[in-house]
């Protein structure tokens, strides 16, 4: 995976953060690696959770352009994804969160404990938040602003103009409807039916009809406050929202 730190070091690390007085700590994890077995992917999860943490985040590997991973499977160094052994590991990582005393809330992200993470619960349920320093994000609840990411400019604009540079990006109801199906299908606790409110009538009815129209019933489950996917229905999790798009 071209890490810097061995596993040794990660390992370390998180008993350092522990043993120094930390007690709010994350450990992510990925599966879906070429190589990585089902064996291996159990033992690494384990040996996560036996550490002093009560949250961890477990991604899927995305292959991004121009990493020299990318580079590998170009040049056959490196198997490409497998995408079916993938989505078997993201279902054993459901059965290990069970086991382990883990609270799987959304599709990455597990805690015990009640140690849910305060700042990306913000994201999915679409709350106000603030951004500080180059390239951070800030919302508001209607507009997106984002700082520029050059280090000089945005401290240059601090100095001489008191305000960060930035761009403002107004989300717009559509945007608002399609980022909060995108983002609340990922939880376990899905959309709130209020919030869909919110946006207007026409965007429940719109939800309503296009649920209507997937081709399996038993994806979305409804209560009388939420609309939620079912676990097994969380491996189609962005091509559903994308179906149910406005």
């Amino acid at each position: 995976m071209n890490r810097a730190h061995t596993a040794y070091q990660a390992e370390k690390s998180v008993l350092d953060a522990a043993y120094a007085g930390f007690e709010k700590m994350s450990v992510d994890l990925i599966y879906g690696i070429p190589g990585l077995d089902t064996k291996s992917w159990i033992s690494n999860f384990k040996k996560a959770a036996a550490l002093p943490v009560d949250h961890l985040s477990c991604y899927s590997l995305t292959v991004e352009e121009g990493t020299p991973l990318s580079k590998y499977i170009k040049t056959g160094k490196s198997p490409k994804v497998d995408d079916d052994h993938a989505a078997e590991q993201f279902e054993l990582l459901q059965e290990l969160a069970t086991e382990n005393n883990f609270d799987h809330y959304e599709i990455s992200n597990l805690a015990r404990n009640g140690a849910y993470a305060i700042h990306n619960s913000a994201y999915w349920k679409g709350l106000p938040y603030l951004g500080i320093g180059p390239s951070a994000h800030s919302f508001n609840g209607n507009s997106r602003r984002i700082n520029i990411a050059n280090n000089q400019r945005y401290i240059k604009g601090i100095i001489n103009e008191n305000e960060s540079p930035n761009e403002v990006e107004v989300i717009d109801l559509p945007t608002r409807y399609n980022e909060l199906v995108l983002t609340g299908l990922r939880t376990k606790n899905g959309i709130s039916k209020t919030d869909l409110i919110k946006l207007g009538k026409d965007y429940i009815q719109h939800f309503r009809k296009e649920a209507l129209e997937l081709p399996n019933k038993e994806w979305l489950i409804e209560t009388e406050s939420n609309f939620s996917l079912t676990p097994k229905a969380w491996l189609q999790a962005d091509g559903i929202a994308g179906r149910l798009f406005m």
